[in-house]
This record gives structure tokens, C-alpha cells and sequence, in this order.
């Protein structure tokens, strides 16, 4: 009964311990995510004071950066160093979660790739022509972002699996205007694992038991990404969660109480009376006296009860005092 009650308070305790860190986490989440934006916009004014080279059609490599150039003669341009830092800075506030970056010219006469994965060429051969590209920047809501002072300057989309590698991630667009035009678009794709990535981080640091659109969580809230046309996700936990971290703790509290208990009441008894006896000690009833107004008291002196003691033991008596 005890370890079941301890058990009850321990875990209401721990509900509201992870009912008060929900609202952190989903803060959190937003906070990174703005920070990885914040990041992504800073590569648009290296963008613009990046000087152009004259390029020859064709794939060209420089490490990790791979540029796919339509036509001879094009003016691309020098974006390696800064790919290279954005890259670099990207993996900071997204560890083992940055899976690729791209800047698509518009209007699609290059495109520049961090890493160029399997099945990116065949699909940056689809947007030969500039009304497909402008057709997604229509899609996204990057045409007219500049006019958004306040608003937000990226996109976010929803987790989906790319067709070229199968691999399941959102991407952040930021698209780079002069002048009211468009003339590129930078695309970060990021693993959607990133968020459960935080979300464990987070768990482990403040020791609870959160999770993101858990199955028959017993309390949630909504969250969003922001600047994401995805829908709202659910932060919560689980009460089976919050019963395997505290039937532990429950257990060894419940065994330290009694214990605690057993071992003070044993103080007390020795403190009373005296340990051989079982008799109230004197400095335990001689206050008790001093208060009284009158008392009797009857003192009977029995001789030779030593030996009654040392022959049958001191249960003996005792029994023989209490009839006395």
C-alpha cells in the first residue's frame, strides 16, 4: 500500500514536471529552427557579392560542390567558400541532420549542389526550361517575399521522402531577390529526424519523457514549425513513459520511508524505556510526576528476585512483575 501511494505521488509529480517542460520544448524546436533560417538568409548577401567566372557546360567538381552548368559561356557564380561556411555553420545548429544544399539560378541556367546526390542531375534536367522553376517559386510562395518585411523570408515544407534517395526530410527555401526579381533560390534540406533529434536531446538533459505526435499520449500540446505550411504537430507524453521512470524511484523511496520510520520509532522505544526490562526509564516518568499535583506510588522490594531472573530468564520476570 505504501509503494502504491508513493508511487501516486511520485508520478502526479512527475506529470506536472513534464506538463510545465512541454511549452520549453515546442519553444525550443521554433528557436532552432529560426536560427537555421537566420543562417540560410546571411548566405544571400554573400550570394550577392560573390564574384561571377565564365563557365563551359557541363558538371564541374570542386570537392563537395558540384556545379551544373546548361550551356558554354555562362556566368556562374563563385559560391564555394560560401558554401563551404554555410555548410560548416548549418552543422552546428543541425548536427549529422544537414543532408544537402543547392542554389538554383533562375532562370535555370546552373545550379550549384552540396553534395550532388544520386538522381539530383536527372531531376535538375526537368527544370530546363524557367517556367518550371517558376512554377515552384509560385508554388512555395517565393516569388514576392521581399514585400515581407515582417513576415517570414523562408519556407518551410512539410516532411516528405525524396524521390531520388528515399530519404525523409523537409526542405527550407530562401529565395534571393534584386530588384524585385528573382534570381535564385537556396535550398536546404534537412532530415526530419532533426526534431526528434532535439526532442531526445531535450529528454536527456531535463530528464523527461516528451515526445512528438506520440500515440495515446495522455496530455499534449499543439506545436508548429515556423514559417512552415506544414501542419500542427502534438508535444506530450505517454503514462506508461511517466510510470517506467518512476517505479524506481517510487520503490526506493517507499523502502527508505519505512525505514526512516521503523528506525525512529525504535529511537523512541530505547529513548522510553529501558532495553533489558522493557520498563519506562526514570527520566521518561519522573517529569510526568513532577507535573502532577498528587500521585501515589507503591514500591515493593521483593528479595532474592535475582536469582528468579538468572534461572528462567527475564521474559519470566517480567511476566511475574506484571502480576505483582
Amino acid at each position: 500500500m505504501l509503494c502504491l501511494l508513493t508511487l501516486l505521488v511520485i508520478s502526479t509529480g512527475y506529470q506536472i514536471y513534464n506538463m510545465a517542460h512541454t511549452k520549453q520544448l515546442i519553444e525550443k524546436i521554433g528557436n532552432d529552427y529560426r536560427l537555421l533560417y537566420t543562417t540560410i538568409r546571411r548566405f544571400g548577401s554573400f550570394y550577392n557579392n560573390s564574384p561571377a567566372v565564365i563557365m563551359n557546360g557541363g558538371m564541374h567538381s570542386f570537392g563537395d560542390i558540384s556545379i551544373v552548368v546548361r550551356k558554354d559561356d555562362t556566368l556562374v557564380k563563385n559560391l564555394s567558400d560560401g558554401l563551404d561556411t554555410l555548410n560548416n555553420k548549418l552543422e552546428l545548429l543541425a548536427p549529422d541532420s544537414v543532408w544537402s544544399i543547392s542554389v538554383l539560378d533562375v532562370p535555370s541556367r546552373y545550379g550549384v549542389f552540396y553534395p550532388l546526390r544520386p538522381g539530383y542531375l536527372a531531376s535538375f534536367s526537368t527544370y530546363a526550361t524557367p517556367d518550371r522553376i517558376n512554377t515552384m517559386a509560385e508554388r512555395e510562395h517565393l516569388s514576392h517575399t521581399y514585400q515581407e518585411f515582417y513576415g517570414c523570408i523562408t519556407r518551410t515544407t512539410e516532411a516528405y521522402v525524396e524521390n531520388e534517395t528515399q530519404e525523409r526530410i523537409r526542405t527550407i527555401y530562401f529565395p534571393v531577390h534584386n530588384n524585385q526579381v528573382l534570381e535564385a533560390i537556396i535550398a536546404v534540406d534537412i532530415k526530419e529526424s532533426h526534431v526528434k533529434g532535439i526532442v531526445d536531446q531535450y529528454n536527456a538533459d531535463h530528464h523527461t519523457v516528451l515526445n512528438i505526435n506520440g500515440s495515446n499520449n495522455i496530455y499534449s500540446q499543439s506545436s508548429e514549425l515556423p514559417c512552415s505550411n506544414e501542419g500542427p504537430s502534438q508535444m506530450g507524453f505517454h503514462y506508461l513513459d511517466i510510470l517506467k521512470t518512476t517505479i524506481g524511484p517510487s520503490l526506493l523511496a517507499a523502502i527508505l520511508f519505512r525505514l526512516t520510520f521503523h528506525s525512529l520509532r525504535r529511537r523512541g522505544r530505547s529513548i522510553k524505556r529501558d532495553e533489558m526490562t522493557g520498563l519506562f526509564r526514570r527520566d521518561y516518568y519522573e517529569p510526568k510526576f513532577n507535573r502532577m499535583s498528587s500521585f501515589a506510588m507503591l514500591v515493593i522490594d521483593i528479595d532474592h528476585f535475582k536469582q528468579i531472573n538468572d534461572k528462567h530468564g527475564h521474559q519470566t520476570a517480567l511476566l511475574i512483575k506484571s502480576f505483582i
